[in-house]
């Protein structure tokens, strides 16, 4: 017996295929583009500066919505939600910094990044201080990043679903957001917060302390001109130039004590706020990382890209 297909059948199947190839194509289109292009990502809004500045005046302020990563990305693998890569190697000579490409990771949005001890009642009780004022006071809605570092740095169940329940807020241990071969030990106090800067999800960011207080919407450092010229605001510590800083590093690498201290007005600078765009001082951070790790390092150091 020999079987005849029906007729029509490889015209009717052509035809299967174009309309199923058209609805693909516009399954992948929607992926791409549907998320990104629909929703608006910017909008104004009005505040009242009070007693803040010199003169009572209103503040327009531009705020960015968190970027929104498409679904054809997720699935090709360009979204990559890897470890950061921080690794300080030493050999008798050098330490000797691998700082991989800021490329390598897909960054986006502006964003709060907080790094702090969840079992120290001074920075539990700063944190969401701070968070509450920004949320019910200034009606921020700028997202949020706490950093602790592992079990011992820990927020327990009651403060953490406090934090969370104010909105857009996430507590993250910083060693599953890192790649390193620094003992967690070593990573306490102010070494964490540069490497919070680095691991956080956000491209430009403003960096307080656990136990600093915003009289202001954070969104608002974002707009100031030096930010928008280079990408970086750094403020005047109360202490003066070189008290922290050795002298001898700061002529090593190249820009020499006393134009450092021209530059910062004779003070050194407080780390207490730092306004930064990641992607435009992604060396400098690294930097600031290595040496707030490994004071050390500041005898000879050594950068390399890979």
């Amino acid at each position: 017996m020999y079987m005849t297909k029906p007729p029509g059948l490889e015209k009717n199947s052509a035809l299967f295929a174009l309309i199923l190839t058209i609805i693909l194509f516009m399954f992948v289109c929607c992926c791409y583009y549907g998320v990104n292009t629909i929703e608006e990502r910017f909008f104004e809004k009005k505040i009242k500066i009070d007693k803040v500045f010199d003169d009572e005046k209103d503040l327009i302020i531009i705020e960015e919505k968190p970027t929104r990563i498409n679904v054809l990305d997720r699935l090709v693998g360009k979204y990559n939600n890897s470890k950061i890569n921080f690794r300080i190697e030493k050999d008798a000579n050098a330490y000797r910094l691998n700082i991989p490409a800021y490329e390598d990771y897909s960054f986006g949005g502006k964003g709060l990044v907080i790094a702090a001890n969840g079992l120290k009642y001074r920075y539990v009780s700063g944190v969401y201080m701070n968070v509450y004022v920004i949320r019910k006071l200034y009606n921020s809605d700028i997202p949020i990043e706490i950093f602790y570092v592992g079990v011992d740095e820990q927020f327990n169940n009651d403060v953490k679903n406090k934090l969370i329940g104010l909105g857009n807020v996430k507590l993250i241990d910083l060693m599953d957001r890192l790649n390193t071969n620094i003992d967690p030990k070593r990573l306490i106090g102010y070494r964490t917060k540069p490497l919070a800067v680095i691991a956080s999800s956000f491209k430009e960011i403003v960096l307080m302390d656990a136990d600093a207080l915003s009289f202001i919407d954070p969104f608002y450092f974002f707009q100031l001109e030096g930010y928008k010229a280079k990408g970086m605001v750094l403020f005047k510590d109360y202490v003066k130039c070189l008290h922290f800083i050795n002298k001898k590093f700061i002529n090593d690498i190249g820009i020499g004590y006393k134009t450092y201290c021209n530059r910062t007005g004779g003070y050194e600078l407080d780390s207490s706020c730092v306004v930064v765009d990641k992607e435009r001082a992604w060396e400098a951070l690294y930097t600031i990382c290595m040496i707030n790790v490994d004071p050390d390092s500041t005898i000879t150091p050594k950068l390399k890209m890979y």
